[in-house]
């Protein structure tokens, strides 16, 4: 049963993201995507519940909602972008590597959104940089996910500097972004989907200047979805 109803669901959201993503660009015609965020928010919001998740925030006490942001969150699975754009309370785009602005129809839908292309390498970063605080300054939010890749046993890998870099440049806030429930509604590789609750836990909003390097605020949020993650899943 589990695999009929995996099949049902990757069916159901692959013919609503067929059906959606050509009405979604042809909208951007007449819109800006950055200015009118209801499309995006309301197309990810049906396709997550498409996809069997219950999706929920659970901001910390400490975090600014009225200031644009770097977060950086947990990579888990394929649904990870479209899980923050359903419910992060703030208008927010992702960096997105190039390679995937090929892939049809996600590839154009990205890019006619506004995600920003990572090219690999520490030769882009000026131009990310320059991407990212364009964003902020019309109050728009940066979503990274430092580990660079999806994790393979649910486990926070090390983050990555480049963000903390450009965050610590800018002195644009930080929010350590957690995602708890994501690893068991689905894992890379894995083709069965388990329907479920996934929780997004903001953190604090951390301003960059206030650690001594990069390291220490790469650490620190790291630390913060590590202990976030854990302490969730040790309750459950």
């Amino acid at each position: 049963m589990r695999g009929i109803e995996s099949a049902v669901r990757w069916a159901v959201c692959g013919c609503f993201f067929a059906i959606m993503v050509p009405l979604l660009l042809l909208v951007t015609l007449f819109i800006d995507p950055l200015e009118v965020d209801w499309p995006v928010r309301q197309f990810c919001r049906i396709l997550v519940r498409l996809a069997g998740m219950q999706v929920s925030l659970s901001p910390s006490p400490d975090f600014d909602s009225r200031r644009a942001c770097i977060f950086v969150a947990n990579h888990v699975n394929l649904f990870d972008p479209f899980v923050a754009a359903a419910v992060l309370p703030q208008p927010a785009r992702g960096l997105e590597l190039a390679s995937h602005f090929k892939i049809p129809l996600y590839g154009p839908l990205m890019k006619r959104f506004g995600n920003i292309p990572v090219v690999p390498g520490s030769k882009g970063l000026p131009d990310l940089q320059e991407a990212v605080d364009r964003y902020l300054k019309r109050g728009v939010s940066v979503v990274i996910y430092p580990e660079g890749q999806r994790t393979r046993d649910g486990q926070v890998a090390r983050f990555r500097k480049g963000s903390f870099v450009i965050a610590r440049a800018l002195g644009a806030p930080v929010v350590p972004v957690t995602q708890v429930g994501a690893w068991e509604y689905h894992r890379k590789g894995a083709y069965y989907l388990s329907p479920g609750p996934v929780v997004l836990h903001l953190g604090p909003t951390l301003d960059p200047n206030a650690y001594p390097d990069v390291e220490s605020l790469a650490q620190a949020c790291q630390d913060m979805v590590t202990a976030a993650l854990a302490g969730e899943t040790s309750n459950g």
